[in-house]
């Protein structure tokens, strides 16, 4: 966490040299001359940017569903809007057929990031959706039960259960990750990256003293520049920081606590 923080101070400090530097330059060659508050002005808007990012930076670290494939709080043209139950496809689910009868499948890896479902038997035969009413699996101790949802014509089949929570059929065979819409979400990731943007305006707008709408133009452009190429370095790093936050946490809770001392009496 405290490499993070040095990287964020750092962004803050080359935001003041580079808005100082740049805005002088650009307002001396549009203008008549640069704003005579720009010796704290640029400062200032680079100190105001820097926390916004400290912040953004610090809501992924924070989180307990941050990974780099799958940061809660992205850019604008990475976000997602759904929530993995699990991080990885489940290891064992059950295929439960018409009449009752109950399939158990097996996770099998096929590649890097491509896993398969082949049931336990001795010829480990390959998922089959014919017949396949529901789908079930355990999490955390937790059974859930997954009913087919009615599918559109040619679209994959898809098992929905009772909290929300959605598996789709693949003809590979299910996902084993459930996942569900979180509103909360996509709220949050419309917040930071239009308000990523209206710093931006902001900033140069009423501190450094653009006209607004070169300050809106040059706005503009900072903030893609940020999204397609800063940002996410910076995210994905705070999604590493909350990866080895949560490792850190797990081991201290797995280590066993030692028997208490008996004193002995002669």
């Amino acid at each position: 966490m405290l490499y993070l923080w040095l990287v964020l101070a750092v962004v803050c400090v080359a935001l003041m040299v580079v808005l100082f530097v740049g805005s002088m330059f650009l307002q001396g060659y549009i203008y008549t001359e640069p704003s005579p508050q720009m010796w704290w002005a640029a400062p200032a808007a680079g100190a105001v940017l820097g926390l916004f990012f400290a912040v953004w930076c610090y809501a992924v670290a924070s989180s307990t569903d941050a990974r780099p494939k799958d940061i809660p709080y992205d850019t604008f043209f990475n976000f997602r809007t759904h929530v993995d139950m699990v991080k990885d496809p489940v290891t064992v689910i059950w295929a439960v057929k018409k009449n009752g009868e109950k399939v158990k499948y097996a996770r099998f890896r096929e590649a890097q990031d491509r896993y398969s479902y082949k049931d336990t038997s001795s010829v480990q035969r390959p998922w089959r959706s014919t017949g396949v009413v529901a789908i079930e699996l355990e999490h955390d101790g937790e059974k859930y039960r997954f009913e087919e949802a009615n599918a559109e014509s040619g679209s994959y089949q898809e098992f929905v259960n009772d909290k929300g929570w959605t598996m789709k059929v693949f003809e590979s065979g299910p996902t084993g990750q459930p996942r569900k819409f979180r509103a909360t979400r996509v709220l949050a990731n419309l917040f930071f990256n239009f308000m990523h943007l209206a710093l931006w305006f902001v900033c140069l707008w009423l501190l450094i003293r653009f006209q607004w709408s070169h300050a809106l133009g040059l706005a503009i452009c900072m903030w893609l520049l940020f999204t397609l190429a800063i940002l996410p370095m910076m995210l994905d790093y705070a999604a590493r920081v909350a990866v080895a936050r949560q490792a850190t946490t797990t081991t201290w809770l797995d280590v066993p606590r030692s028997a208490p001392k008996t004193s002995r009496r002669g």
